[in-house]
This record gives structure tokens, sequence and C-alpha cells, in this order.
């Protein structure tokens, strides 16, 4: 079990099973036996090793592109906030995006 404000390392040798579990756990493969489950209201990231995909952002812009999901929300968000037009409307829907991060 995972637990709140810990860090973790996968290592092991090469064909040990590291990307497999790593693709089980987030649902991009199936186990073939147990399970993998993700407490209610609870959320999880990866950000994908690319050794060069991200050189051109900084740690904090890279970092939330790790949940495609909080990523598209902060785009949205960003994007209201950069209009030189900003609204109350803007502000209000900025708001509740908000929430959802």
């Amino acid at each position: 079990m995972f637990t709140k404000g810990n860090c973790y390392g996968i290592i092991g040798a090469n064909g040990a099973g590291k990307s497999t579990f790593l693709k089980i756990l987030t649902g991009k493969q199936e186990p073939t036996t147990g399970n993998v489950s993700l407490e209610p209201g609870k959320r999880m990231s990866v950000l994908e090793q690319d050794h060069f995909a991200y050189d051109q952002y900084t740690v904090l812009e890279t970092v939330p592109r790790g949940n495609k999901k909080l990523f598209e929300i902060k785009e949205e968000m960003d994007a209201l906030y950069a209009k030189p037009d900003f609204s109350d409307e803007d502000g209000i829907k900025a708001g509740e995006l908000g929430r959802n991060l």
C-alpha cells in the first residue's frame, strides 16, 4: 500500500517486470492475476519517461503533465487568465475549474 507523503522507487534487473508493473498500476495493461484499485476520491499521476520530450519546459511546467485531466484543466485556466478581456464569467469558470485540481 502506498501512503500519503511518501515517494517510492521501483528498482530491479532488466526484465524483472518494472515496466509491466507500472503499466498495470496505470491501467494500460490488465494483470494476469490479482487486481489493482485506487481508493475513491484518490488520484494518481504518471509522467512517462522520455528523456527529451520536456526539455523546453521547467519542472513546474512538466510535473502537471503527469495527470492528463489535471493538465488540461490547468491549461484551460491559464488561457482564461491570459485573456485581455477577462470577465466575471471567466472568473467564475476559472474558479469552478480550480475546484477540480
